[in-house]
């Protein structure tokens, strides 16, 4: 079905600091990634075609981020913790 579409994903390290590493295991022609603090506002936003992504962190403060992945009808979200010095 279209909901699993894209199932697996990696997010990792978490705590991050100057770097957030993405994997998704299933991937359709592209996806929306985009990176949220608290208050819903887009840190980050991309739209990805590799199954692998690097996102750099480095001018975000420490906090807790969203991240959120879209291809199609699926949807999944990971909380992230940024610990910048």
């Amino acid at each position: 079905s279209a909901s699993e579409a894209v199932v697996n994903w990696s997010v990792y390290p978490n705590p991050a600091t100057n770097q957030l590493n993405l994997r998704l295991f299933k991937l359709e022609n592209s996806y929306l990634v985009t990176l949220s603090n608290q208050l819903g506002e887009a840190v980050y936003q991309a739209n990805l075609t590799a199954p692998e992504a690097e996102i750099d962190l480095r001018n975000l403060p420490s906090g807790v981020y969203y991240l959120n992945a879209q291809a199609g009808d699926s949807m999944m979200t990971q909380k992230v913790v940024v610990m910048n010095r």
